[in-house]
């Protein structure tokens, strides 16, 4: 991980997103597994050292969906060719997400 770390540019909007992502993946995984399982007190120490530590460095972490968030940082809008849209099965897969202070 610290590799894939170092290769990022954290001033570059895109780099920064993946970083987010990647702490999302992280909390989800382990929020989901502390949810469904017989392990949760085994997660529960990690669960708390990432919340603390994600809180620390100034990024949100949901509580239920644990999406990490850097309200530090404006949000990447993502767009859609016509061809993406047009291939889509069902459009009602398709979510418009509210970021909580807008």
């Amino acid at each position: 991980m610290r590799r894939y770390l170092a290769t990022l540019d954290l001033s570059n909007p895109g780099d920064h997103a993946k970083l987010v992502a990647v702490y999302s993946d992280v909390m989800q995984d382990i929020g989901e597994r502390a949810k469904h399982g017989g392990d949760y007190y085994d997660l529960m120490p990690l669960k708390t050292r990432w919340l603390n530590t994600l809180a620390g460095a100034g990024f949100e972490v949901d509580p239920w969906s644990f999406v990490v968030t850097d309200r530090s940082r404006p949000a990447i809008s993502i767009r859609f060719s016509a061809e993406a849209l047009a291939a889509l099965s069902d459009p009602a897969v398709i979510q418009v997400v509210n970021v909580k202070g807008d």
